[in-house]
């Protein structure tokens, strides 16, 4: 691989994540975001047997009703 394509590779943000890649961008663990989709709380593409997750989706699930903050379940439990 030649100098181009290594700083093209550094660069590249992928539009779609593989579960891995997913629990890595939100800072969870892989068995949450399993979790997240045995509740259908998180929107993903089953491809075959594996999971994907468009990043544009997944910054619109974040900012509208992603995950809820200590507080938020605080509230809930009063």
């Amino acid at each position: 691989m030649n100098k181009i394509d290594e700083e093209k590779s550094r660069r590249y943000k992928p539009s779609i994540m593989t579960l891995p890649e997913l629990a890595k961008y939100i800072r969870v663990h892989k068995s949450t975001v399993y979790r997240m989709l045995k509740q259908n709380r998180i929107p993903a593409i089953k491809v075959g047997n594996q999971w994907r997750f468009k990043k544009e989706r997944i910054d619109r699930w974040l900012e509208t009703n992603g995950m809820k903050t200590s507080s938020d379940n605080e509230q809930e439990r009063q």
